[in-house]
């Protein structure tokens, strides 16, 4: 069960590097070169990835029908990361690039227990 478990983990992971990938340069581009705000910015584009994410899982089979479940969750820490990375550009800690990795990379541990404890996540067993 532990190899299942980290099988389903792993392409787990390799969606979500992809996405994050993405994520870090479309808001990148959003808020260091365009001039976006940082907060709108981060909830558009964190917000249009995370449909096309659950498509792609879906079509992989790492998560189980269940679009609701799957976007109360994402719609919850997407917020959270979105403040997060609004705060770190407009304080003056960090840039938009270093803000979204850093909020992503926090946030994505914490995603995934969330999906599998709320079942979302199919169960490797």
């Amino acid at each position: 069960m532990a190899t299942d478990h980290a099988r389903l983990f792993t392409r787990f992971a390799a969606v979500g590097g992809i996405f994050y990938i993405a994520a870090v340069l479309l808001n990148a581009y959003a808020i260091d070169v365009a001039g976006f705000d940082s907060t709108i910015s981060s909830l558009v584009v964190l917000g249009v990835l995370f449909i096309a994410k659950y498509q792609v899982y879906r079509m992989t089979d790492i998560v189980n029908p269940g679009f609701w479940r799957y976007c109360l969750v994402n719609i919850l820490i997407t917020l959270a990361a979105s403040l997060i990375i609004g705060y770190l550009v407009k304080s003056g800690l960090l840039n938009g690039t270093l803000a979204t990795a850093t909020a992503l990379a926090f946030f994505f541990v914490l995603r995934y227990v969330v999906l599998f404890m709320t079942r979302v996540i199919r169960n490797p067993a």
